[in-house]
């Protein structure tokens, strides 16, 4: 008796099949690579930026950066942080934060894309307390409420380091609310998000607004330095071909008027 043996009989590759097989392995990782999901952190209770809606994710930052990635053709997934942890989690190169302001310190760790979005922040005040208010020289002295975390340009966080004011960090319905108790001078709001805020603490006609806002906030999103500067240029490229085709202003006017109309 003999037994006769079936299957493949294995030799040793040559030079030129090993780096045929290294070359081809290399692709399939590649391609591993690309095709994985960018992961888009918002933050999860910056209405009506960014929030959740049954329990998926919507705002208008939302709607803005689907567009772009989709006209980008990538495969992404949305993920909604704190803001504390979505700044983290990108500088530690576990995704793509959207909707931040440069500063210096961010500068030196993330990678940012052109604005998307120009943000106009106001200050508050009383009704019939209003004061002149061309620089952040004009808030020497005063107490200002700002939300937990936000930076609203180089010049007021200095200030601010320096002391120029007080300022108070909270949520925004802590802020209001301590502003309608004459505990703050001022407090820190864009004009898409304050007249919401103001009607859902039952405080309308009870606060106004300067005539000249604190800042128009350019509106990035942002990666670890380094990490996909080729995101970045297809990003911009697709930002520039939508802003120019008059998409990005619909999806905001749109937004806007079903917006405000639901207050």
């Amino acid at each position: 008796m003999y037994r006769q043996s079936f299957g493949i009989s294995l030799q040793p590759l040559s030079s030129s099949g090993f780096l045929f097989l290294c070359f081809f392995l290399g692709l399939f990782c590649a391609s591993v690579s690309w095709a994985e999901p960018k992961n888009i952190i918002f933050y999860e209770d910056n209405a009506p930026f960014s929030y959740q809606l049954n329990s998926e994710p919507e705002g208008l930052w939302v709607r803005l950066v689907r567009d772009i990635l989709d006209d980008m053709k990538i495969p992404y997934r949305f993920s909604m942080y704190p803001f504390k942890r979505a700044l983290h989690s990108a500088k530690a190169g576990e995704g793509v934060v959207v909707g931040i302001v440069k500063n210096d310190e961010r500068l030196e760790l993330l990678d940012h894309s052109e604005p998307f979005y120009v943000e106009r922040n106001l200050l508050w005040v009383r009704e019939g307390q209003s004061f002149n208010f061309k620089d952040i020289a004009d808030l020497s002295g005063l107490v200002l409420g700002i939300k937990l975390g936000w930076s609203y340009g180089d010049d007021f966080d200095r200030a601010k380091h320096e002391k120029k004011f007080q300022a108070i960090d909270g949520n925004v319905k802590k802020l209001y609310a301590l502003l309608d108790a004459k505990r703050l001078d001022a407090l820190v709001d864009n004009d898409l998000a304050a007249p919401k805020n103001i009607a859902s603490l039952n405080l309308t006609n009870k606060f106004e607004s300067l005539p000249e806002p604190l800042l128009l906030a350019n509106i990035y999103l942002a990666l670890k330095r380094d990490s996909d500067p080729q995101f970045l240029i297809d990003f911009n490229r697709s930002l520039t071909k939508l802003r120019k085709q008059g998409r990005l202003a619909e999806i905001q006017t749109a937004f806007r008027k079903t917006y405000m109309e639901s207050f």
